[in-house]
């Protein structure tokens, strides 16, 4: 078998050359036979999976949260797969509150166990975390236009993008249909997640599992600015459950109906629609984890 260590070099929080030291110093110790692939443009990483002979390797991937959805879009379900965040959100990989530095996450990987995990899905795209529509997708698009301008730096753009949306937000009317449910809401935020953590540390579905063959859905009805305001904090450190502007569900298959294009974010990549269906895949992936992340913390 063959260990395949594939670095997105774009990514961008952690030297390559660090990654490029461990990868080589934890072959050598445990004498691994092994590949580094350091992809080259975007979509590389997709072409990568969609050649690769899912019998005969286990695959590392180094990167941020798109580099991951990148991966789960063409990926093999046999395939033995791990994630190592190297990115500038690393949002799915919060869900574990590792404090392991890359070096010690790699080895802990090395020797971790299989365990088979769900992935969303929209339409004929997947997600590994997170799917939403409303302000934080608003802020996501508003951002991306920014810094596709290369006028700020990406941090001040998301803060700029956030001020502009909490002056004037936006709502989202839409019907929603879920187990048997059909209701209307005129929504701030709606995020539906399969893991807990999103935006850069916000934890919008606290109660989520990513094994539970479940996606978590946190909606968040239409406030006024102190109301948005005070439930920032709160929504932020996934202690907003209670508040009664906030509606929680957990459904396997959630449908979208507006009357207007809204804009939504898979994983923090943008998109737009009108109409759409989101659903779980349950058990789809083989995850390689350390054995200290196997509890109930983690897996149902």
């Amino acid at each position: 078998m063959t260990h395949l260590f594939i670095i997105n070099p774009q990514s961008g929080n952690h030297s390559i050359n660090l990654v490029l030291d461990s990868i080589e110093f934890l072959a050598k110790k445990y004498q691994l036979k092994y590949k580094i692939i350091i992809t080259k443009y975007p979509g590389h990483v997709k072409k990568i999976f969609s050649d690769l002979d899912s019998n005969q390797n286990r695959v590392y991937i180094f990167g941020g949260d798109g580099t991951i959805n990148d991966a789960i879009q063409t990926i093999d379900s046999n395939l033995k797969i791990s994630f190592i965040p190297i990115g500038s959100g690393n949002d799915f990989f919060r869900y574990f509150q590792s404090k392991y530095s890359i070096q010690d996450l790699l080895e802990e990987t090395i020797n971790g166990i299989e365990v088979c995990v769900d992935v969303g899905q929209v339409e004929n795209k997947r997600f590994m975390n997170s799917f939403s529509l409303g302000f934080d997708a608003d802020v996501a698009y508003d951002a991306d236009k920014l810094i596709r301008k290369k006028t700020i730096k990406r941090e001040l753009a998301y803060k700029v993008a956030a001020l502009k949306n909490l002056i004037k937000p936006n709502f989202t009317e839409i019907e929603l249909e879920f187990d048997n449910q059909k209701i209307v809401v005129n929504t701030l935020i709606f995020a539906v997640l399969n893991g807990r953590y999103y935006g850069g540390g916000f934890n919008p579905t606290p109660l989520a599992f990513i094994n539970d063959g479940k996606l978590d859905l946190c909606l968040i009805n239409k406030l006024n600015h102190f109301q948005i305001i005070t439930l920032l904090k709160k929504y932020l450190d996934g202690k907003h459950l209670n508040n009664k502007n906030v509606q929680y569900h957990q459904s396997k298959h959630f449908k979208i109906k507006a009357e207007k294009e809204f804009s939504y974010e898979i994983d923090g990549e943008i998109y737009h629609a009108k109409n759409l269906e989101i659903s779980i895949l349950e058990k789809q992936l083989k995850m390689i984890v350390p054995k200290q992340f196997i509890n109930e913390l983690y897996f149902k």
